[in-house]
């Protein structure tokens, strides 16, 4: 009896102490991930003001140059049409919009997604209603677009009349950013907004996702047309 008592009592330790070495293995692995969580999450902070430090860092020195009239800046191609100065603004506030959300600056964040969103949607709507809301030379007198391309002149720069989502562009109005650089910065503005609403939540966007990478497709179509399209000479 003596000897079945201890066989039992050292059989009830035993399973206590593979009950004690789960348990801690279990909160030692719930600490880890919570580790791993919170270093990836650090990452995906970090990437993101790389990024956007890049972007707002692009804005600013392209909004310079125009200040200061250093057109080889403006115009990355010689005979390829210059960044108008609303899309250096664009590039500048999106570009702060994503370093807030790196820096869990969530007011902030949300402030400069809906000014890029809706700097965009003024853009569209200017092209879409056929009217002009003061603000392509707002901010800045565009002294480029109307010199390399004079109305009426057949000798300038050559463009081609092109469709840009229903949208007929016969020849760049001075100050205006194209109509598929409006739609890009109306998405990114509106996946900002998106994505800045799922991280007060903890959660992952989805919607967000989508325009995000719905603006870079578009981005892209028109980097690898800016850049494949034959260059015309100046006169």
């Amino acid at each position: 009896m003596k000897l079945s008592q201890e066989m039992l009592r050292r059989v009830g330790d035993f399973l206590d102490a593979i009950r004690l070495n789960a348990a801690n293995n279990f909160f030692i692995g719930i600490f880890q991930m919570r580790t791993r969580v919170a270093t990836q999450v650090q990452i995906y902070n970090q990437i993101a003001i790389a990024l956007g430090g890049i972007v707002a860092l692009i804005g600013l020195v392209v909004m310079i140059a125009w200040h200061f009239h250093l057109t080889a800046l403006v115009q990355l191609l010689p005979g390829a049409a210059p960044m108008r100065y609303n899309t250096a603004l664009a590039f500048l506030v999106s570009g702060l919009a994503l370093m807030m959300l790196g820096c869990k600056q969530r007011e902030l964040a949300g402030v400069f997604s809906v000014m890029v969103a809706g700097l965009g949607l003024l853009i569209l709507a200017q092209y879409a209603f056929t009217v002009d809301l003061g603000i392509d030379q707002l901010l800045m007198q565009d002294y480029l677009t109307n010199t390399l391309y004079p109305p009426g002149s057949s000798s300038a720069i050559a463009i081609d009349s092109n469709q840009q989502w229903f949208i007929l562009i016969n020849r760049p109005q001075a100050g205006r950013p194209a109509p598929n650089t409006a739609l890009g910065f109306t998405l990114v503005g509106i996946a900002l907004m998106f994505i800045n609403a799922a991280l007060r939540k903890n959660r992952p966007s989805l919607a967000g996702a989508i325009l995000a990478v719905g603006a870079l497709a578009l981005s892209s179509v028109a980097l690898l047309g800016y850049f494949s399209r034959p260059l015309a000479k100046v006169p």
